[in-house]
Protein backbone atom coordinates (compact mmCIF):
# COMPACT_ATOMS: atom_id res chain seq x y z
CA UNK A 1 0.00 0.00 0.00
CA UNK A 2 1.17 3.45 -0.55
CA UNK A 3 1.57 6.14 1.68
CA UNK A 4 -1.32 9.29 0.80
CA UNK A 5 0.49 12.34 1.53
CA UNK A 6 -1.69 14.61 2.55
CA UNK A 7 -1.84 18.83 2.60
CA UNK A 8 -5.12 20.02 4.85
CA UNK A 9 -6.51 22.73 3.39
CA UNK A 10 -8.49 26.03 5.06
CA UNK A 11 -11.35 23.72 7.03
CA UNK A 12 -9.14 21.35 9.36
CA UNK A 13 -12.84 19.18 9.79
CA UNK A 14 -12.70 18.76 6.29
CA UNK A 15 -9.19 17.35 6.08
CA UNK A 16 -10.53 14.64 8.88
CA UNK A 17 -13.08 14.03 6.38
CA UNK A 18 -10.74 12.53 4.37
CA UNK A 19 -8.54 10.92 6.82
CA UNK A 20 -11.78 8.96 7.52
CA UNK A 21 -13.07 8.79 4.42
CA UNK A 22 -9.83 6.99 3.55
CA UNK A 23 -9.49 4.83 6.43
CA UNK A 24 -13.02 3.54 6.16
CA UNK A 25 -12.83 2.82 2.30
CA UNK A 26 -9.18 0.94 2.93
CA UNK A 27 -11.02 -1.16 5.53
CA UNK A 28 -13.95 -2.08 3.33
CA UNK A 29 -11.66 -3.25 0.93
CA UNK A 30 -9.15 -5.23 2.66
CA UNK A 31 -10.64 -6.12 5.58
CA UNK A 32 -11.91 -4.82 9.08
CA UNK A 33 -7.94 -4.37 10.65
CA UNK A 34 -6.86 -2.88 7.80
CA UNK A 35 -6.33 1.51 7.93
CA UNK A 36 -4.78 3.48 4.97
CA UNK A 37 -1.05 4.57 5.19
CA UNK A 38 -1.20 8.62 5.41
CA UNK A 39 1.08 11.95 5.99
CA UNK A 40 -0.69 14.36 6.89
CA UNK A 41 0.82 18.29 6.56
CA UNK A 42 -1.70 21.19 7.91
CA UNK A 43 -0.68 24.66 7.87
CA UNK A 44 -2.50 27.10 9.96
CA UNK A 45 -6.09 27.95 8.43
CA UNK A 46 -6.14 31.41 9.24
CA UNK A 47 -2.77 31.88 7.49
CA UNK A 48 -4.41 30.06 4.28
CA UNK A 49 -7.95 31.82 4.29
CA UNK A 50 -6.20 35.46 4.53
CA UNK A 51 -4.12 34.68 1.59
CA UNK A 52 -6.58 33.56 0.00
CA UNK A 53 -8.48 36.00 0.52
CA UNK A 54 -6.24 38.78 -0.71
CA UNK A 55 -5.65 36.56 -4.06
CA UNK A 56 -2.24 35.63 -2.88
CA UNK A 57 -2.23 32.10 -4.74
CA UNK A 58 1.32 32.48 -5.30
CA UNK A 59 2.76 32.48 -1.79
CA UNK A 60 0.00 29.97 -1.18
CA UNK A 61 1.97 27.47 -3.86
CA UNK A 62 4.92 28.48 -1.50
CA UNK A 63 3.74 26.93 1.71
CA UNK A 64 2.49 23.79 -0.33
CA UNK A 65 5.47 23.44 -2.20
CA UNK A 66 7.32 23.36 1.29
CA UNK A 67 4.60 21.06 2.98
CA UNK A 68 4.96 18.41 0.16
CA UNK A 69 8.75 18.54 0.29
CA UNK A 70 8.41 17.08 3.92
CA UNK A 71 5.72 14.81 3.01
CA UNK A 72 7.54 13.06 0.63
CA UNK A 73 10.78 12.98 2.43
CA UNK A 74 8.71 11.11 5.10
CA UNK A 75 7.54 9.06 2.86
CA UNK A 76 4.91 9.93 0.81
CA UNK A 77 3.95 7.84 -2.03
CA UNK A 78 2.08 10.53 -3.60
CA UNK A 79 0.48 13.50 -2.69
CA UNK A 80 -3.15 15.55 -2.67
CA UNK A 81 -4.74 18.57 -1.78
CA UNK A 82 -7.63 18.52 1.33
CA UNK A 83 -9.33 20.84 -0.68
CA UNK A 84 -10.99 21.93 -3.56
CA UNK A 85 -9.79 25.98 -4.48
CA UNK A 86 -6.29 24.90 -2.94
CA UNK A 87 -6.01 23.31 -6.57
CA UNK A 88 -5.41 26.50 -7.88
CA UNK A 89 -2.05 26.27 -7.27
CA UNK A 90 -1.59 22.57 -8.59
CA UNK A 91 -0.12 23.37 -11.12
CA UNK A 92 2.55 25.06 -9.46
CA UNK A 93 2.51 21.86 -6.51
CA UNK A 94 2.84 19.67 -9.15
CA UNK A 95 6.12 20.84 -10.65
CA UNK A 96 7.86 20.70 -7.87
CA UNK A 97 7.52 17.87 -6.36
CA UNK A 98 9.18 13.91 -7.43
CA UNK A 99 6.23 11.85 -6.41
CA UNK A 100 2.39 11.28 -8.46
CA UNK A 101 -0.04 14.70 -7.83
CA UNK A 102 -3.68 13.66 -7.26
CA UNK A 103 -5.20 16.14 -8.55
CA UNK A 104 -9.27 16.35 -7.72
CA UNK A 105 -10.12 17.53 -11.42
CA UNK A 106 -8.50 13.55 -12.19
CA UNK A 107 -11.03 11.75 -9.64
CA UNK A 108 -14.34 13.91 -10.64
CA UNK A 109 -13.09 13.35 -14.62
CA UNK A 110 -12.31 9.83 -14.48
CA UNK A 111 -15.91 8.87 -12.39
CA UNK A 112 -18.05 11.32 -14.63
CA UNK A 113 -16.53 10.01 -18.32
CA UNK A 114 -17.19 6.50 -16.48
CA UNK A 115 -20.85 7.42 -15.68
CA UNK A 116 -21.27 9.09 -19.51
CA UNK A 117 -21.64 13.11 -18.62
CA UNK A 118 -20.20 15.39 -20.76
CA UNK A 119 -21.85 18.44 -19.06
CA UNK A 120 -22.17 19.38 -15.34
CA UNK A 121 -22.68 22.28 -13.67
CA UNK A 122 -20.52 22.90 -10.02
CA UNK A 123 -21.45 24.65 -6.51
CA UNK A 124 -19.12 25.97 -4.08
CA UNK A 125 -17.51 28.39 -2.67
CA UNK A 126 -16.93 31.78 -4.52
CA UNK A 127 -12.65 31.00 -4.33
CA UNK A 128 -13.15 27.61 -6.28
CA UNK A 129 -15.75 28.19 -8.93
CA UNK A 130 -14.57 31.50 -10.38
CA UNK A 131 -10.81 30.20 -11.34
CA UNK A 132 -10.53 28.17 -14.34
CA UNK A 133 -8.68 25.62 -12.79
CA UNK A 134 -10.73 22.76 -12.67
CA UNK A 135 -12.81 23.61 -15.69
CA UNK A 136 -9.94 23.58 -17.69
CA UNK A 137 -8.46 20.37 -16.47
CA UNK A 138 -11.62 18.66 -17.09
CA UNK A 139 -11.98 20.25 -20.61
CA UNK A 140 -8.69 19.22 -21.44
CA UNK A 141 -8.22 15.81 -20.03
CA UNK A 142 -11.79 14.29 -20.28
CA UNK A 143 -13.78 16.46 -22.72
CA UNK A 144 -16.67 17.41 -20.01
CA UNK A 145 -17.54 20.85 -19.75
CA UNK A 146 -18.36 22.13 -16.85
CA UNK A 147 -20.79 25.03 -15.74
CA UNK A 148 -20.49 27.62 -12.91
CA UNK A 149 -23.16 29.79 -12.16
CA UNK A 150 -23.25 33.57 -12.44
CA UNK A 151 -21.60 35.62 -10.12
CA UNK A 152 -24.92 36.53 -8.52
CA UNK A 153 -25.94 33.14 -7.32
CA UNK A 154 -21.89 32.15 -7.02
CA UNK A 155 -21.97 34.45 -4.10
CA UNK A 156 -24.95 33.74 -2.99
CA UNK A 157 -23.82 30.18 -2.53
CA UNK A 158 -20.39 31.60 -1.15
CA UNK A 159 -22.89 34.04 1.43
CA UNK A 160 -24.68 30.55 2.74
CA UNK A 161 -21.41 28.96 3.27
CA UNK A 162 -19.43 31.78 5.29
CA UNK A 163 -22.25 31.91 7.89
CA UNK A 164 -22.18 28.12 8.54
CA UNK A 165 -25.86 27.62 8.02
CA UNK A 166 -26.61 23.81 8.67
CA UNK A 167 -29.88 24.12 8.03
CA UNK A 168 -31.80 25.10 4.87
CA UNK A 169 -34.16 27.96 4.78
CA UNK A 170 -36.91 28.76 1.97
CA UNK A 171 -35.15 31.46 0.58
CA UNK A 172 -31.91 29.34 0.33
CA UNK A 173 -34.05 26.60 -1.21
CA UNK A 174 -35.61 29.33 -3.70
CA UNK A 175 -31.67 30.25 -4.78
CA UNK A 176 -30.54 26.88 -5.23
CA UNK A 177 -33.77 26.07 -7.86
CA UNK A 178 -32.96 28.99 -9.58
CA UNK A 179 -29.06 27.67 -10.05
CA UNK A 180 -30.06 24.13 -10.57
CA UNK A 181 -33.00 25.22 -13.26
CA UNK A 182 -30.60 27.10 -14.88
CA UNK A 183 -27.82 24.35 -15.16
CA UNK A 184 -30.52 21.99 -16.21
CA UNK A 185 -31.14 24.36 -19.00
CA UNK A 186 -27.63 25.01 -20.61
CA UNK A 187 -27.31 21.21 -20.84
CA UNK A 188 -26.41 19.69 -17.33
CA UNK A 189 -26.51 16.06 -17.10
CA UNK A 190 -25.36 16.00 -13.32
CA UNK A 191 -24.71 18.64 -10.19
CA UNK A 192 -20.80 18.66 -8.53
CA UNK A 193 -20.77 19.57 -4.94
CA UNK A 194 -17.64 21.22 -4.62
CA UNK A 195 -17.62 21.59 -0.75
CA UNK A 196 -18.55 19.97 2.73
CA UNK A 197 -21.01 22.74 3.43
CA UNK A 198 -22.91 23.27 0.54
CA UNK A 199 -23.44 19.47 0.46
CA UNK A 200 -24.86 19.06 3.39
CA UNK A 201 -27.44 21.99 2.41
CA UNK A 202 -27.75 20.90 -0.87
CA UNK A 203 -28.83 17.05 0.14
CA UNK A 204 -32.02 18.81 1.82
CA UNK A 205 -33.00 20.17 -1.00
CA UNK A 206 -35.23 19.04 -4.50
CA UNK A 207 -32.48 18.76 -7.07
CA UNK A 208 -33.48 17.41 -10.49
CA UNK A 209 -30.13 16.29 -11.45
CA UNK A 210 -27.59 13.46 -10.22
CA UNK A 211 -25.67 14.74 -7.68
CA UNK A 212 -21.45 14.36 -7.04
CA UNK A 213 -19.83 14.18 -4.13
CA UNK A 214 -16.10 15.63 -4.84
CA UNK A 215 -14.29 14.84 -1.85
CA UNK A 216 -15.81 11.62 -2.09
CA UNK A 217 -14.69 11.26 -5.58
CA UNK A 218 -11.05 12.73 -4.77
CA UNK A 219 -11.25 10.18 -2.05
CA UNK A 220 -11.80 6.90 -3.97
CA UNK A 221 -9.46 7.89 -6.19
CA UNK A 222 -6.74 8.24 -3.34
CA UNK A 223 -7.80 5.00 -2.07
CA UNK A 224 -7.09 3.50 -5.92
CA UNK A 225 -4.07 4.94 -6.29
CA UNK A 226 -2.87 3.72 -2.98
CA UNK A 227 -3.47 0.31 -3.14
CA UNK A 228 -2.88 -0.29 -6.89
Amino acid sequence: MKTAGMLGGTDWQLTALYCQGMNEMVRQRLGDRHSAKMLIHTPDAVELASLQEKGHWREIGRLLEEASGQLVAAGAGFLMICSNSLHIVAEQLSAAVSVPFLHIGEAIGQRLHQDGIRRAGMLGTAFAPEQAFLRQSLADSFDIDLLLPDTGASLAIHNLISRGETDLTPEAADKLSVIFNAFRDHGAKAILLGGRRIGRLVRQSTCPLPMYDTVSLHIEAAVRLALA
